[in-house]
């Protein structure tokens, strides 16, 4: 039982973090608006040559 637990806790860590870096690479803020387009990271981005 007491492993399950660790792992339990291990699990949520890592799920949370890799939340957290999804969220933040797609410019989502923790209220829930799009951050990158309201600030002009997009046009930034869409003048960008790839």
């Amino acid at each position: 039982m007491d492993r399950s637990i660790a792992m339990l806790l291990i699990g949520l860590i890592f799920g949370f973090g890799m939340g957290f870096v999804v969220a933040a690479a797609n410019g989502i803020t923790l209220d829930g608006h799009d951050h990158s387009h309201d600030h002009g990271a997009s046009e930034t981005q869409s003048e960008h040559q790839h």
